[in-house]
């Protein structure tokens, strides 16, 4: 239910061309998506990171890096080491190229 309703639809559709080819249970786990780390306006700021909560909220712009670069780590990686996607992989990449992003902004 994430997926179709509270994601961009944009990102959904890349979301889902990723799941299609390579497998839900071999690219990504459910959680990611049902913890809704790729939903607009998610914030992944955690109770003592609340001073960068703004820059730590998802963007269209943003999750578009980091579907990219979890399909590019995953295909960089040999078949035989590949696991899915889990929100302890996922956040730390999410807050790092948010935190990017409004580093370059500014």
């Amino acid at each position: 239910m994430n997926l179709c309703k509270f994601v961009d639809h944009e990102i959904g559709l890349i979301l889902h061309g990723l799941i299609k080819v390579q497998g839900m249970n071999r690219f990504m786990s459910h959680e990611p998506l049902a913890n809704g780390l790729f939903n607009r306006d998610m914030c992944t700021a955690s109770s003592t990171m609340t001073a960068w909560s703004d820059c730590l909220t998802n963007t269209p712009a943003v999750l578009g890096l980091v579907c990219d670069r979890l399909e590019g780590d995953f295909l960089a990686q040999r078949p035989q080491m590949r696991k899915p996607y889990t929100a302890r992989d996922v956040v730390p990449l999410m807050q790092t190229l948010l935190f990017r992003a409004h580093v370059e902004t500014e």
